[in-house]
């Protein structure tokens, strides 16, 4: 477990953080491969280990915030499915109001915040659907429109993957001046399943919470943790 991923009773890893300088552009790199980087998720419910592996998610950077949420499905058929959460869902993000930009540290990355939660029963049904709508639509492929009446800022960006099946989409676009209907319809249905989530009891965890990073993301903790 690393300090930003708090599980769903509010836990943290106690790990300390250094103070090597670095840019705004690489701080934000550090954020997003932090954020979006992290592919499986396991837990232990009831003494049974579950696995959680990504099926979609999408980060977006504002002028204010980078902002990640991710769906997760059971990596394997679970022996009791009724027994143990059957989704997975990992959101939060990195405030960059709470940055001094005059004195750019690793130190800063203590402000991701990301709250993970396991939930079963009719939300993953409904999270099923959605991820399948979802695939049917980006298998008929995506259409990127250009926006010409609109101020062009490039203050806000947009990266989305989606994997199921073997099939695997991934983009990135800046919103103010590209448009991908399909994009932002897959967003929406990824909000409902927010909003849902909202409405129902979480399960909580009866062990321990860990996340896989890929080699990127591990490369990048090891240039700052200290025990």
């Amino acid at each position: 477990m690393i300090p930003w991923e708090k599980n769903s009773i509010n836990e943290t890893a106690n790990v300390h953080f250094g103070r090597k300088k670095v840019n705004l552009s690489l701080l934000k790199n550090y954020v997003r491969v932090l954020l979006s980087d992290v592919n499986l998720i396991s837990a232990e419910f009831n003494d049974t280990k579950e696995v959680f592996e990504r099926s979609v998610y999408y980060l977006i950077e504002t002028k204010e915030k980078i902002k990640f949420f991710g769906l997760y499905l059971p990596s394997f058929e679970q022996d009791n499915p009724n027994e143990v959460p059957n989704l997975c869902i990992r959101h939060g993000a990195w405030d960059k109001d709470k940055i001094d930009k005059r004195n750019l540290c690793l130190d800063d990355l203590k402000y991701i915040d990301i709250q993970t939660q396991f939930f079963g029963g009719d939300i993953q049904s409904q999270a099923i659907k959605n991820i399948n709508d979802i695939y049917l639509s980006l298998k008929q492929g995506v259409i990127f429109e250009e926006l010409h009446d609109c101020v062009q800022k490039r203050e806000i960006s947009l990266e989305f993957s989606f994997e199921l099946d073997g099939f695997e989409f991934k983009t990135s676009y800046v919103p103010t001046i590209e448009k991908a209907a399909k994009i932002e319809s897959a967003i929406e249905q990824l909000h409902k399943v927010i909003s849902h989530s909202d409405k129902v009891e979480y399960h909580p965890i009866k062990g321990t919470h860990r996340v896989s990073i890929k080699h990127s993301a591990q490369s990048l903790l090891e240039d700052y943790a200290v025990s």
